[in-house]
């Protein structure tokens, strides 16, 4: 198969007058395996997706049109559509491509340098197996309470892109990773409890079953305990999981399109506090331990740390170079991501973190009772990045001294997105990514405000 830059190159081959073309061509490779109680292996799949997205500007009209046929008839009719659907769309004088952009010289590398590492490769899919295999025999036999699972999954993905522009863009890069989690099944005194954990890594070698399946259980367990009461005005504290779910939504508030469209209750609100002083929040789009790590974006621009909130004042938003024109900021922060070579990049956040104030040891350990919220009931559609409302309900334990004494009845939670963000009274060193989030999350310390009284 031809190689991706020359795919890129030979679209620009084809452009004419004072139109702007930019081609972006991916290969993607992912391995997924799930099994069950007693390491019954339920699935496994591989999945190869090449394909090519070309975008074409003239005269502030886009259009796109995208191919996983690369052959070069086939490339060439996706530019011929892709400039037909320029000549039929309407006028967004925001429409443009964006000028090259340097890597920060000397390179910033932050610990980019093995973003695909060759080891991820070389791992068998029988290693991949017993690696699974593993994990679900370990889950089940740490305590008898916990005895089965719902699922056990192993998932890599390996990814080259590569972006050619006639303003001059012209990037390859790559990037892989590898993700293990386990969603374990428990019971004790006629309650029934499920809950998950997480790892993350460049390589196999990095994952490791054993702590992997002591969280998953301990994570369980926690939600099996007694029924407990609380006093009232006891503070709150939200696990990473739960965090995450909400610094999504923020992090929709505040892409570029949310911005210029005013749809966010973030918008025009820039230089003006929107949360707690110990509260500062970034989007770090070169963040190693970030599955969505990368040197570019997906228009090729260098990815960069983009500072949103700092001491509670909203000082930023994510754009790329469409919604940076419109909302006329000074310029892409390098977040144009694509769902698939078959969209247009949009502004969306890649690695949302809070930067922390105290270690997550001395932050339960301080106090002498808290809610632990562990879990979010209907965050699908009870967190919306548009409004800001918030209405989910919470499950989790009673911490005292940092260690769980019972658990709690599901919790209603009627707040705002900013609301919480004021609720903050300290935030954990522990971050890590969350899967099906844009967040390295934290364990955060906030007020009772949070759970709604009498609902």
């Amino acid at each position: 198969m031809t190689e991706l830059p020359d795919l890129v190159a030979s679209v620009l081959d084809s452009t004419s007058g004072d139109e702007e073309v930019e081609a972006y061509a991916v290969h993607r490779i992912s391995t997924t395996i799930q099994a069950g109680t007693d390491a019954e292996i339920r699935h496994v799949g591989r999945a190869e997706t090449r394909g090519l997205g070309v975008r074409v500007i003239g005269n502030g009209r886009l259009g796109y049109a995208s191919t996983a046929d690369l052959n070069p008839a086939a490339i060439r009719l996706a530019v011929e559509r892709a400039r037909a659907n320029a000549a039929a769309s309407d006028v967004d004088e925001a429409q443009a491509l964006p000028e090259a952009q340097a890597l920060p010289a000397p390179p910033v590398t932050d610990g980019l340098e093995d973003l695909l590492h060759p080891a991820l490769s070389d791992a068998s899919l029988a290693d991949k197996i017993a690696l699974v295999e593993d994990l679900t025999r370990r889950v089940v036999s740490l305590d008898r309470r916990v005895s089965a699972l719902d699922t056990a999954e192993y998932r890599d993905d390996q990814r080259t892109v590569a972006i050619s522009s006639t303003r001059g863009v012209q990037v390859v890069h790559s990037a892989g990773y590898v993700e293990l989690w386990s969603d374990a099944l428990g019971e004790a005194d006629h309650v029934r409890a499920s809950d998950a954990a997480y790892q993350f890594g460049r390589t196999i070698a990095e994952l490791d079953p054993e702590p992997l399946a002591r969280d998953t259980v301990d994570r369980t367990l926690r939600l099996l305990g007694p029924r407990c009461s609380y006093r009232p005005g006891v503070p709150v504290v939200l696990d990473p999981d739960v965090v995450a779910d909400l610094l999504t939504a923020i992090g929709k508030g505040l892409s570029g399109g949310a911005v210029s469209s005013g749809r966010t209750p973030f918008a025009a609100k820039i230089g003006t506090t929107v949360a707690a002083a110990c509260v500062s929040l970034a989007d770090d789009g070169r963040s190693p331990t970030s599955p969505m790590a990368a040197w570019y974006d997906d228009e090729g621009l260098p990815r960069r740390r983009t500072p949103l909130i700092e001491d509670g004042v909203l000082v930023g938003a994510l754009h790329s170079t469409v919604t940076a024109r419109a909302a006329g900021a000074a310029g892409s922060t390098g977040n144009a991501r694509r769902a698939s070579h078959k969209s247009v990049p949009r502004a969306a956040a890649t690695s949302l973190v809070l930067e922390p104030t105290v270690s997550r040891t001395e932050l339960l350990a301080s106090l002498d009772e808290v809610i632990y919220i562990q879990q979010l009931s209907g965050s699908g559609s009870g967190i919306n990045p548009v409004t800001g409302f918030v209405d989910v309900g919470g499950a989790g334990a009673l911490l005292r001294r940092g260690e769980a004494v019972g658990r709690v009845q599901t919790l209603p939670i009627a707040t705002t997105l900013m609301s919480f963000l004021r609720s903050v009274v300290a935030v954990g060193d522990d971050s890590y990514p969350v899967p099906l989030s844009s967040a390295a999350a934290s364990t955060v310390l906030c007020g009772n405000e949070l759970i709604s009284p009498g609902r």
